[in-house]
């Protein structure tokens, strides 16, 4: 199975001093790659750590400094073929691999993989990279974040030439450019450990064990991304000279680093002192390496993960490059300055004045204001949020957590201390009646001007549901109870109850069966608000509708009716049914109002 294979960069035409070539020989999160000074050609020689057979090579180009293309060259080494020098090997071309033209402001980076011919036996491998694409100019800079040789080694003997392999060959996933370049290298070869031994316990056909390494592998991976993001953190910091920000990122990968391999779990999965039996039972959840990334008070770990207020340096010319992490753009112009943060407050000097002899009462109305002071500054430090501080362990020292909101930091201060209203009662809303009354009495003119503006205009479908109700006791009263404003609804109540217990000169011309199913339209409607104070005044006009308006008055037998048995029927399907599903609401106060109704209405002789 082919299998990366390790390689020494010894020789390149140009290398920027920021960006050897060397930088190459490692490829990991953290790597800076490599980057031309001056104009064409350009060629990097890698020599191979054994005589490989070379399946894949991979190129991970830089985001904006890219050549249009880049020849590969191997030379074998072997006896038959010449030295096995760079300078006396005979390179021969198998291949150009073009890379696609960068976009403006782009903000990704190009992976391309070119599999070699087979067989391709090489000891050395020479990259020629062509200039940059157009309109740039020849003579502009051209870079190379990462190399990946997968292949299989052979021996340094003559042979014969290495028959080709119909059959296309695996990888390993963790052997990808991919994996290597987002992935911490230390979590990496944990990763590739568990690999194998998932293999080896397939192989004896414990799958229940194969399941739990491929869990913890996935697990591992996500915490090796994280880590990797702070490893060129760190870097960053260091070569801004913030070397406080760098210790800190140093001391938390640490502690990442040791608590995920002494965690018991996974130290169980290896399996180094024979086999586990509970690795083979059932497992009863996902694996999560997560917990050993968050700050710890106890391990000193510190939770930096956004720039310190502080101004931030204007980088140097070679740092203005953005790298990237796991795919995503980590702006390191965005990294500032992290000065270790406390809560000691510079005090300016002050001399000491003479003490001179004061009264008693002087002093204790003194001590009476200071005391009021403190007292301010305590409530102002428990009523305004700020950032919440994790102390570090290794020095005593505290340091401001991420504040992960966009916008500006909020405070109670900002609102204003008032009183809120509250209900009084339980069944009554005494307090906002009150101050209706209030506003009725002593308004000012801007109030009473949008207490007489229209509640709601009624849309084509309310006119046609409320038809009978508006010609029976007008458009005015009909709109307070389709209103969104609930004084209004209780406005609309209070008037239909009045229109009930004495009719006015319109509602006395029309049939009181006709007023009692226009009343039922629209209680309800009534009944059917949520505000409770709408709700419990709809029940008591209910009660009147059925006790009081419904007999008739005026004669002494109990039996007479003033709306006919049948328009009481209809009144009973329209209101009952909400009465009934108030019944079965979970709020004491509704129920409890609604079982009244029922009961109430029940009593009345007509309905009987």
């Amino acid at each position: 199975m082919p299998k990366r294979i390790p390689f020494h960069v010894v020789y390149a035409t140009s290398e920027d001093s920021s960006y050897p070539a060397c930088e190459l020989n490692a490829q990991g999160p953290a790597a800076r790659g490599w980057r031309s000074e001056g104009g064409p050609p350009h060629e990097l020689l890698l020599r191979l750590a054994r005589v490989t057979s070379v399946h894949k090579l991979q190129l991970l180009a830089h985001h904006q400094l890219i050549p249009a293309c880049v020849e590969v060259l191997v030379s074998g080494g072997l006896v038959s073929e010449g030295a096995a020098t760079p300078c006396g090997a005979t390179y021969t071309s198998v291949g150009r691999v073009t890379l696609a033209r960068p976009a403006q402001q782009a903000r990704t980076r190009e992976l391309r993989s070119a599999a070699l011919p087979e067989p391709t036996i090489a000891r050395f491998v020479k990259l020629k990279l062509s200039g940059p694409h157009p309109p740039a100019k020849e003579d502009d800079q051209v870079a190379l974040m990462a190399v990946n040789v997968l292949g299989e080694e052979v021996e340094e003997t003559e042979s014969s030439p290495v028959q080709p392999v119909n059959k296309e060959p695996a990888y390993s996933p963790y052997d990808d450019l991919a994996f290597i370049m987002y992935v911490d290298n230390d979590i990496a070869d944990l990763v590739r450990s568990l690999d194998e031994k998932k293999k080896a316990a397939v192989g004896e056909e414990r799958f229940e064990y194969a399941r739990r390494l491929k869990s913890a592998g996935a697990a591992l991976a996500s915490a090796g991304i994280r880590i990797g993001r702070w490893r060129l953190r760190k870097r960053t910091a260091a070569a801004r000279d913030d070397f406080e920000l760098a210790r800190r990122m140093r001391d938390r990968i640490a502690d990442a680093l040791c608590g995920v391999k002494e965690d018991p779990q996974l130290c169980r999965l290896f399996e180094e002192d024979g086999p586990d039996r509970r690795n083979d039972s059932s497992m009863p959840q996902e694996y999560d390496f997560s917990h050993h990334l968050s700050p710890s008070v106890a391990a000193g770990s510190l939770s930096l993960d956004i720039p310190s207020p502080v101004p931030p340096i204007e980088p140097e010319p070679e740092l203005q490059d953005p790298e990237y992490v796991n795919g995503e753009e980590e702006d390191v112009q965005d990294m500032q300055p992290s000065p270790e943060p406390t809560l000691q407050e510079e005090v300016p000097p002050t001399l000491p004045e003479p003490v001179q002899p004061q009264p008693v009462q002087l002093i204790q109305e003194e001590k009476e204001v200071q005391k009021k002071i403190e007292e301010d500054e305590l409530r102002k430090e428990t009523d305004s949020p700020r950032r919440s501080i994790t102390p570090n362990a290794a020095n005593g020292s505290l340091v401001r957590r991420r504040n992960k909101s966009a916008g500006p930091r909020s405070t109670f201060e900002a609102y204003e201390e008032r009183l809120l209203p509250a209900l009084r009662h339980s069944h009554t809303n005494e307090y906002l009646r009150e101050s209706r009354e209030e506003e009725c009495s002593g308004g000012s003119a801007a109030t009473s001007h949008s207490r007489s503006t229209q509640p709601h205009k009624l849309n084509e479908r309310e006119r046609k549901h409320a038809a009978l109700p508006i010609l029976i006791f007008g458009y005015p009263l009909v709109e307070k109870f389709y209103s969104k404003n609930y004084l209004d609804k209780e406005e609309g109540l209070s008037r239909l109850r009045a229109e009930l217990t004495s009719p006015s000169n319109g509602s006395t011309k029309t049939s009181p069966n006709k007023t009692a199913r226009a009343a039922a339209i629209l209680l309800q409607r009534a009944l059917r608000d949520k505000v409770f104070s709408v709700y419990s005044q709809a029940n008591e006009v209910v009660k009147v509708l059925f006790k009081e308006f419904v007999p008739d008055r005026e004669t002494s037998k109990a039996s007479n009716s003033r709306v006919c048995a049948a328009e009481v029927g209809r009144c009973l399907e329209k209101l009952l049914p909400e009465l009934l599903r108030a019944c079965g609401d979970p709020a004491p106060r509704v129920h409890s109002t609604a079982q009244h109704t029922v009961l109430t209405v029940a009593d009345c002789p007509q309905v009987r």
